[in-house]
């Protein structure tokens, strides 16, 4: 019988930033919002996810800021779309 399980990383974009200049490359580009999270699968299958964490990257040069936590990450979002209003 073979069992197959791994582990490792994923990340995915949630969305863009305004354009903001990037303090590494000089390019003012909108910056990539990332979400990564370390997971195990079994059977390719992912059956645990932990430790999210929440990025904004420079998409020419990769370089970026941590958000610290998701609140961050999807107001950055929706800041882009005209914000929200208090």
């Amino acid at each position: 019988m073979v069992f197959l399980a791994g582990w490792g990383q994923n990340g995915r974009i949630l969305g863009h930033s305004l354009p903001i200049l990037c303090t590494h490359c000089n390019n003012e580009k909108p910056h990539n919002v990332i979400e990564q999270n370390k997971k195990v699968t079994v059977f390719f299958v992912p059956v645990a996810k932990w430790e999210y964490k929440y990025y904004l990257l420079c998409p020419i040069c990769s370089r970026g800021y941590d958000l610290k936590n998701k609140e961050n990450a999807l107001k950055i979002i929706a800041d882009s779309f005209g914000g929200v209003r208090d």
